[in-house]
Formats: structure tokens, sequence, C-alpha cells
């Protein structure tokens, strides 16, 4: 009997450590993803939905049968993944009901729409340093980049600059060309070097304020 207790016990401390694990920059990851499948013409929405399930119902099989059965109720009240509070369960509700039973958009229009205007609430809610200084797509795209706010508040502003350069990045590594020196933050601010650098300089110390103060400390 006691060595069940303690294998319990175990298991509950695992699955507590594991929904510690989760920060609600998921949700800025799945909106940023979603925009950026619909831009390049992509309907099939099953992987994007299971990436966003496996968060927040990790136990469960979340195959295509099971997520859409998950959408059709809607209640989002799953054990041991991210917590969502009230807003953030009816963002998604309203979400899902542009979400057909084959799991593709009804409407993709509104689907792009919705997904922008999402991005936006969970970015000021959860980034407010960071989003006053570029826009929200920008900056969804950055932390999705590198899965997630825990591992890029660690990166230096040099590499933030360069998010964005990657194939420049291959022909140098295979080629020898010159190593690229901007990204997605150079063209941001209209191709100016000097701003670009200055931009992710500050952007830096704003995502770090943003993941201890807002994101790493949050209720979960």
């Amino acid at each position: 009997m006691e060595s069940e207790q303690i294998v319990a016990k175990n298991l509950a401390e695992s699955k507590k450590d594991l929904q510690g694990a989760f920060l609600k920059d998921s949700l800025i990851i799945f909106f940023t993803r979603v925009i950026e499948d619909l831009a390049g013409g992509g309907n099939d929405f099953y992987g994007r939905l299971r990436e966003l399930f496996i968060v927040l119902d990790p136990y469960s099989e979340n195959s295509r049968e099971d997520i859409a059965e998950k959408i059709i109720k809607k209640d989002f009240e799953f054990q041991g993944g991210l917590v969502l509070d009230g807003d953030e369960k009816e963002m998604l509700r309203k979400f899902f009901k542009i979400v057909g039973e084959d799991l593709g958009f009804v409407n993709v229009i509104e689907a792009n729409r919705s997904a922008k205007m999402f991005l936006k609430k969970l970015n000021e809610k959860y980034l407010p340093e960071s989003s006053q200084l570029v826009d929200d797509f920008l900056l969804g795209k950055l932390i999705s980049f590198f899965g997630g706010i825990r591992n890029l508040h660690k990166k230096p502003a040099s590499t933030i600059q360069l998010i964005g350069a990657e194939k420049s990045l291959f022909r140098h590594m295979e080629k020898g060309t010159p190593g690229p020196k901007y990204g997605l933050i150079y063209r941001a601010v209209g191709g100016c070097g000097r701003d670009a650098r200055r931009l992710a300089n500050k952007l830096t110390i704003a995502i770090r304020v943003d993941y201890f103060k807002n994101l790493n400390n949050i209720a979960r």
C-alpha cells in the first residue's frame, strides 16, 4: 500500500511539473503558425490543432476524430495541460466555429482575420513590452522560430537580428558567400541596418522583461 502511495505521489508530481512547463506563448505560437499556413494556401488544419491540443490535453490520444469531438463540445476543461482562463476559452470557442468537420476552415478569410485579432490580444496581454516594439506577427514569428519564449529570452540581440535570414546563412555555410547580417527585423524597419540593430537590442530586453514578469510567473 505504501509503495502504491509513493507511485501515486510521484505521478501527481510529474503531472504537475509537466503542467508547469506549459506557457501561454503556446497560444501565440498556435495563431502565428495558423496565419503562416493560411498565407501559404494551406487548409488542412489537423496538424496545427494537434500541436495545440497536445498542450491543452497532453494525456489524450489527440487523433483526428478525438480533436473533432473536442471542438464540437467546446468545454476545454482538460486535466494536466495548459490552464486557460475564461477569455482564452471563449477565444478558442469563437475561433473553432469556423472549423469544419474535416478540420479545415469553413471561411479562410474569417480564419485569417480572427487569428490576427486573437494573436494581437494575446501579445498585448502577455508581451506588453515587446508588442510595443514590433508588429504582432513578427513577434509571434520570433517566438515560434525558437519554439517558445523560454528559449527566445536567452538569445542575444545578434541572434534575434538574424531570424529570417536562414537561406542566406545556408548559402554562406555551403558556398562560402558573405554571411547574413539581418533578417526579419531588418525588413521591418525598412532596410536600415542601424535601426535594425537598435530595434534588436531593445527587443531583446523587452522579451526578457515580458518572460520574467508576465509569462514565467503567471498562474498556470
